[in-house]
This record gives C-alpha cells, sequence and structure tokens, in this order.
C-alpha cells in the first residue's frame, strides 16, 4: 500500500432530510440513506428528496467510488 496515497475529496451536494444526510450512490445518480445496502436498502431520486422537504447542503466527501481507489495497493 502506497502510505502517501490520500483520496481525493470534491464538494458534493448532500441532502438533509430530518437530520439524516442522503449522499449521492457511487455508480448511480440517486441517494442513499448512510449504512446503504446495495439491493436491500431504499434509494431516493433528487426530486423525491426535495419533494419530501430536503435542503441541499455542499459538503466535501470522497471522490470518485471505486475509481478513487486505483493506485492505493500498489
Amino acid at each position: 500500500m502506497n502510505a502517501n496515497y490520500a483520496a481525493p475529496i470534491v464538494a458534493t451536494t448532500v441532502y438533509r432530510l430530518n437530520g439524516i444526510p442522503y449522499l449521492p450512490h457511487y455508480q448511480r445518480p440517486v441517494y442513499v440513506a448512510p449504512g446503504h445496502v446495495e439491493k436491500q436498502s431504499r434509494v431516493y431520486t433528487e426530486q423525491e428528496l426535495l419533494d419530501a422537504g430536503a435542503v441541499a447542503v455542499r459538503e466535501f466527501l470522497w471522490g470518485g467510488g471505486a475509481a478513487s481507489l486505483r493506485g492505493v495497493a500498489e
């Protein structure tokens, strides 16, 4: 592992609804709650979150999903 590698962080739109942050899915154009389990947890579109009263905020998250991990084991 390259000890000097740091995953890039990117300003990202996150939606907050009732104090819960909904984060963008790393591959699909939907949002998920913390602890999301693929094929078991509910996903939300941006419009569904807005219709429910969610507020868009900008937060810094690791970018690129699996692609951002390239080079970690090198």
